[in-house]
Parts: structure tokens; sequence; C-alpha cells
């Protein structure tokens, strides 16, 4: 945490110093603290994991879904949710967000709003998400759907 209490994401040799902490505490082992430590060495890893793919997230305002950690990774993200709130805080995010994500969305419902609900419009998303950056590797991922 942070001097105001919010979550951090270790890097570099913050990362390794708190790994080694851990392990001195006892709450890893000392094998899994240097295997995780290789990781810290590894230049621009995170940006490598979500290059040239652009994550389709189905559900994408659902909390359990992944789209906070692929903005904060630069990800390309297709985000598919129903207008609103949800769907206008993830736009928020990714605007003010530090990295350099990009977050597509569909406008399918006729009016111009971003967003669209997966039921009633299937066929419009399909034809929107197969047209998605065809150069580009596509993930699907779907999410807190009922």
């Amino acid at each position: 945490h942070d001097e105001k209490g919010k979550n951090m994401v270790a890097k570099g040799e913050m990362m390794k110093q708190q790994l080694s902490k851990w392990a001195e505490y006892g709450c890893i082992e000392t094998s899994a603290a240097e295997s995780a430590s290789k990781i810290a060495d590894l230049e621009d890893c995170h940006s490598s994991l979500v290059k040239d793919k652009v994550f389709v997230l189905l559900g994408a305002t659902s909390a359990m879904g992944p789209a906070e950690v692929l903005i904060q990774l630069g990800a390309t993200i297709a985000a598919v949710a129903r207008p609103g709130k949800k769907l206008a805080a993830l736009e928020e995010m990714v605007k003010n967000g530090p990295s350099k994500a990009t977050m597509l969305l569909p406008q399918v419902g006729g009016d111009g709003a971003a967003g669209a609900d997966l039921i009633r419009h299937a066929p419009e998303l399909a034809r929107w998400i197969a047209g998605l950056c065809p150069e580009k590797k596509t993930c699907y991922l779907q999410f807190g759907l009922s």
C-alpha cells in the first residue's frame, strides 16, 4: 500500500524486496520468492502479455472480470456491457488511467449510446466482434452473465 492506503503494483527492485520480506517472514517459501524475483528482471513483461491482442469482454463491467487489470496493463479491450453507470465508470478508468489502454465499445442500439445487451443485440455484436482489429489475436472472456 502507498501512503494513502491504496494498493500498489510492485515492480523491479521494489518487487524483489517485498518477496524477500515475505520469504523472511515465512509467508512464502524461499524458492517461490527466488522464482518470482526472476519476473522482476524481465523488461516490460506485463505489456508483452497484452501486446498484439484484443480482449473481448462479454459482461465487461462484472466485478469478477479482468477489465481493471487489463486496463492497468495497457490492453486493447472490446467491452460488451449494457449502457449505464458501470460502463461509464469503466470508460473513465481507461480515460484517466496510467496506461495506454484502449477500449472499444459497440454502438448497436440505434440511439448512438455506447454499450449493448448481449442477448438482444447478439447478431449485431457478432458482426462487430468479427470486424475488430484483424491484425491482433482475439481473446474472448465471459463474466457475470446469467
